[in-house]
């Protein structure tokens, strides 16, 4: 009886067991949905692969600290999803937008192993945030869902629904993902598309083009136009970096769009056309083999048209923004092909358009054509927003440009001449390493409130605007390639600068490389006209003209290390450049060329710049060279040594020219090293042997104080070092610097009395002529290039920084406080003069993306 008792009980058991663990295995094998398939029909869905990864990059990146310009919610869903996963593993996270008139929502998807897991992470979420605030439980229209209050206001809401967790700080939205996910079948989407997205990344994004359009374009877009025109679905994968965000992957085309098009299309070398100016705030181009029959079968041009299309094409057009105007631009084979092209244009498509002549200078013109070219405009596509007149037509290098504008077609020409483009500008080489080589179809645009707004709907754009969103990123390009039935997308936004831009640029003119040498402002002894004079990293020389125009360029052995001195050698009033390298002398004519016996082979290196003194102002010259060698040597204009200098040889080397002054008409020839100061008369003798032997710092020059006759020069530690005409030596310190500090003696305040300047570092300290501290300022990074000192007028001077490594210059006044529209972009020291044929000051300065700038200054 008890066996059979016993036997009935695990038979029973058994059953039991296998009960509870088919409902245990049923509930835990049961299908979660596949969020991607539940919002098919969802314009924008993220998924998150790497919460960890994702945070870590975003705190890392110039975009940390920012995160004010992102949807709240989602941050504390990428936090959350680090705590749910050490204790409840999820299987996959998505994010989906939706929009209104006056907001862009999100709603945050956890996808779960089964719906067990499910309820667990729901029981993590009360239990979570219910330690600080208060949870409630609700129902509505049958759904249950989860409020947490704050202050007794709700802010945020969650629910589960078939194993998929939802969350959202906005109740409708959450209550409508919910009822997707209940109406949803578990049928599965097939989309080979969408497999090409990498769980190895942080996230992709996969976009519905058409559901995107639908949903989001009355609330977020001006246009929808054209939301179709290039894919059905894309997959992108996001990378985030330091510098940028990259998104990449592929879109599928429609058949009858023209990504289709471009799909079949044979890649194309990525050039970025020299006739987009620097200042367009958004670009679009595309090149591929058929383009014009394309754009023509589109837009049904005349049969004429598209012949002469034909005829000089090479089936690329670019369209840009510009100064508030548009221009497009269709490349030829050549440039005299599209100046050829316009003129046959005027014979077989419009006799009535008409020309006129514009000369940029004597050397260059060109011809502007004027009519009726709105035909172009159908090549434009429908996020361009604005549909521009085009009126004007010009050949400008291998383009033929149409225009709304004739002053921009103006400008476009003389940029193509000076390289005043965006292809050369700094910004874009900085982005242009991270370009891709190959590219069909090429959006770029400046990433700013001016440039986005327009194609965002006004409530959009002005949340972005009080976010500061326009500030996380400098611009964004988006390069298109075909491949066979897909398209290759390369989307990068690029991180914000902080550059500085200027709109009073009077001109600016491209070098081969950046500057390094101060532009010196030089005589054109023909017209008594101002010219500069300028050097690039490159060791090649410049003469430029007031307007820009190089009139010349000449490769030199190395940099100039000296000023630039225009001398008179012939006396027949025709004026030379003299300067010198560490190897060599030069003097060269104002055509670019080395006047006869020389450059000067130096038999040492020079240790410091020549020094050019004209004693009597008869032009009897004398060239000062220090040598490393430690010798002075003394040369005339015919680059003859001079007979009968006395001096032999300095204790230690010479790092600064050689000056010259004249007291009481007396000469002195002044200079020092590290160990000792020289006063010497003309002939190299000693005038004034100092009491002391007190070195000079090696970045300095010597100052003479008319006020007490005395000079005025820094030791080696920073100590201000005073030698009167009798020889008295007095020294004192009023701060301690490094050995390669910089030092001025000059009348900042304008009381007639020289004040000291000092540079030591990142640190800047002035004081009075008692020593009294009028000011201090802390640069960014060490100052590395010499400071400058600059009288405006009487009652007005200023102190001229260079902060190479921040690309600024900086202009302080006596009170330590910035001249008006400073500091400026640059990276050399500057050059501040009348320029003749400009009223007031100009401002002259090289800067990073190779050009030598003209300011305006006010």
């Amino acid at each position: 009886m008890l066996r059979t008792g016993l036997k009935i009980f695990f038979i029973l058991a058994a059953i039991a067991a296998i009960v509870v663990g088919y409902f245990y295995f049923f509930e835990r094998n049961k299908n979660v949905p596949d969020p991607l398939d539940v919002f098919s029909n969802e314009g924008l869905v993220v998924r998150v692969n790497q919460p960890e990864k994702l945070i870590s990059g975003f705190q890392a990146s110039d975009y940390s600290g920012k995160s004010q310009q992102i949807d709240s919610a989602v941050i504390d869903a990428l936090e959350q999803i680090v705590l749910i996963n050490q204790q409840e593993k999820i299987k996959d996270v998505y994010v989906l937008f939706s929009a209104s008139d006056t907001s862009i929502s999100s709603l945050i998807v956890y996808e779960n192993y089964s719906f067990r897991l499910a309820r667990s992470v729901v029981d993590f979420f009360r239990n979570h945030y219910g330690k600080k605030q208060k949870v409630v439980e609700q129902v509505k229209e049958g759904r249950h869902f989860y409020s947490i209050y704050e202050n007794e206001v709700a802010h945020l809401y969650f629910g589960e629904e078939a194993g998929l967790v939802l969350m959202s700080r906005n109740r409708e939205v959450l209550l409508s993902g919910l009822a997707q996910v209940n109406k949803s079948s578990t049928k599965k989407i097939e989309s080979k598309l969408y497999k090409t997205a990498s769980k190895e990344v942080a996230a992709n994004i996969f976009v519905n083009v058409n559901a995107f359009a639908k949903y989001f374009g009355g609330a977020l877009l001006t246009t929808r136009d054209s939301a179709g025109l290039y894919a059905e679905r894309m997959v992108l994968d996001m990378h985030l970096k330091q510098d940028e965000l990259l998104l990449s992957g592929l879109s599928n085309p429609g058949k009858d769009r023209l990504g289709a098009f471009i799909a079949k299309a044979d890649q194309r070398t990525f050039s970025l056309p020299e006739i987009i100016p620097e200042g367009a705030t958004v670009l679009y181009q595309i090149a591929a083999n058929g383009l014009t029959k394309e754009l023509y079968q589109r837009n049904k041009l005349p049969n004429n048209v598209l012949n002469w299309l034909n005829s000089w094409s090479d089936q690329e057009m670019v369209l840009f923004e510009a100064q508030g105007h548009h221009a497009i631009g269709l490349k030829a084979s050549g440039k005299s092909v599209a100046v050829n092209a316009l003129e046959n244009y005027k014979k077989s498509i419009d006799k009535n358009i008409s020309g006129a002549n514009y000369r940029f200078d004597r050397q260059t013109t060109f011809d502007i054509y004027s009519g009726n070219f709105n035909w172009i405009g159908s090549f434009i596509p429908a996020f361009f927003t604005k549909k521009p007149n085009f009126k004007y037509a010009a050949a400008s290098g291998e383009y033929v440009v149409f225009t709304d504008n004739r002053a921009l077609l103006r400008d476009i020409c003389n940029n193509t001449i000076l390289q005043q483009n965006l292809k050369s500008s700094y910004q874009f080489r900085q982005h242009e390493p991270y370009l891709s080589s190959a590219a069909n179809m090429v959006v770029y645009s400046k990433f700013s409130s001016r440039a986005i707004s327009r194609y965002l709907s006004g409530n959009i754009a002005e949340q972005l605007k009080k976010r500061e969103a326009f500030n996380m990123f400098d611009a964004m390009a988006w390069q298109m390639t075909g491949s066979g039935n897909n398209l290759y997308n390369h989307i990068i936004f690029f991180s914000n600068g902080g550059d500085i831009e200027k709109s009073n640029v009077r001109w600016k003119t491209k070098l081969k490389s950046s500057a390094s040498l101060k532009p010196v402002v030089v005589k054109n002894h023909n017209n008594s006209v101002d010219e500069i004079f300028v050097q690039d990293e490159q060791n090649l020389i410049y003469l430029i003209n007031r307007k820009g125009r190089i009139l010349w360029q000449k490769q030199l052995d190395g940099p100039i290390i000296s000023d630039v001195y225009q001398v008179d050698k012939y006396k027949n009033n025709k004026l030379q450049y003299l300067f010198n390298t560490a190897s060599k002398i030069y003097l060269i004519d104002r055509n670019g060329n080395d006047v006869e016996r020389f450059p000067v082979n130096l038999s040492t290196k020079a240790s410091a710049g020549l020094a050019m003194f004209d004693y009597e102002k008869n032009e009897n010259y004398r060239i000062f060279v220090p040598l490393e060698d430690k010798r002075l040597q003394l040369y005339d204009i015919d680059a003859n040594i001079v007979a009968g200098w006395q001096f032999n040889k300095s204790d230690d080397v010479i790092t600064t020219p050689v000056q010259h002054f004249r007291f009481d008409g007396k000469d002195y020839i002044v200079f020092a090293d590290t160990v000792r100061h020289y006063i010497l008369n003309r002939r190299g003798e000693s005038r004034i042997k100092p009491s002391k032997m007190v070195g000079k710092s090696r970045r300095n020059k010597i100052y003479f104080d008319k006020y007490v006759a005395r000079w005025v020069s820094t030791t080696t530690s920073g100590k201000v070092h005073y030698i009167d005409l009798s020889g008295e030596v007095e020294t004192k310190e009023l701060i301690g610097m490094d050995r390669d500090h910089y030092f001025l003696f000059a009348d900042i305040t304008r009381d007639g009395r020289s004040d000291y300047i000092f540079i030591d570092g990142k640190n800047l300290n002035v004081f009075d002529k008692s020593g009294k501290q009028l000011f201090k300022y802390t640069f960014k990074h060490p100052i590395t290039e010499p400071p400058a000192f600059y009288v405006f007028s009487r009652h007005k001077a200023g102190i001229g920084i260079v902060d190479k490594k921040a690309g600024k210059v900086y202009m302080f006044n006596r009170d330590g406080k910035q001249f008006k529209g400073y500091p400026y972009p640059g990276i050399t020291p500057f050059t501040i003069s009348h320029i003749s044929g400009f009223s007031g000051f100009q401002l002259i300065v090289g800067n990073f993306d190779g050009f030598l700038y003209d300011y305006q200054l006010p």
